[in-house]
């Protein structure tokens, strides 16, 4: 058995590397390039994953969420530019989506008419929790009080609740990353 364990999303086959990373990759100044990294985590909830592009001097310059580029693969990418010479680097968050699953989840139940007040009550506990910054990092947008996810819905459907607009996706979007990749040099000339 392994000594080194995987942590619960893990970050696999970074991309660009040379050389296993002894080597720095290169890129050219306001040219974009891709970072590429295969992520996944087990079981069903959802996740998310941004490359952060970080400076000479070691401060973060970007965060650009990662998109699926290969469902089914778990190859996700980012596309970032650095805008200076010098000697960057970068690596790749992940992080838990508890909102995203809640709404995939939610969706699919209330759509079938399954635990509804179950699938509101638990909007409704994690409008709370964003709504006290209890986990997320951006509570602005404020996303709707819990009183109003836990209002009445017709059964139908949830898209026109206030708790499933993209508003409220991007208050909910991040919470502390769970999981990072080692930073990755990367040598930025003009």
């Amino acid at each position: 058995m392994s000594e080194k364990l995987l942590p619960r999303i893990p970050i696999i086959e970074v991309f660009p590397v040379i050389e296993d990373g002894t080597l720095p990759a290169k890129a050219t100044e306001g040219e974009p390039f891709p970072i590429r990294a295969t992520v996944f985590r087990e079981g069903h909830d959802a996740f998310a994953a941004e490359a952060v592009l970080l400076r000479p001097d070691g401060g973060e310059y970007s965060r650009t969420r990662m998109v699926d580029i290969a469902p089914g693969l778990d190859r996700y990418e980012a596309w970032v530019a650095p805008d200076a010479p010098g000697a960057w680097s970068f690596r790749v968050d992940s992080w838990s989506d508890p909102y995203a699953t809640w709404r995939h989840d939610a969706a699919v139940k209330v759509g079938a008419g399954v635990d509804v007040e179950l699938m509101l009550e638990e909007g409704a506990r994690l409008m709370e929790r964003a709504a006290a910054g209890k986990g997320f990092h951006n509570a602005s947008p404020r996303p709707p009080s819990a009183s109003t996810t836990r209002a009445s819905v017709p059964r139908r459907t949830l898209t026109s609740r206030p708790c499933m607009t993209p508003r409220v996706a991007c208050a909910t979007a991040r919470i502390p990353p769970s999981s990072a990749c080692p930073p990755v040099s990367l040598r930025a000339s003009a």
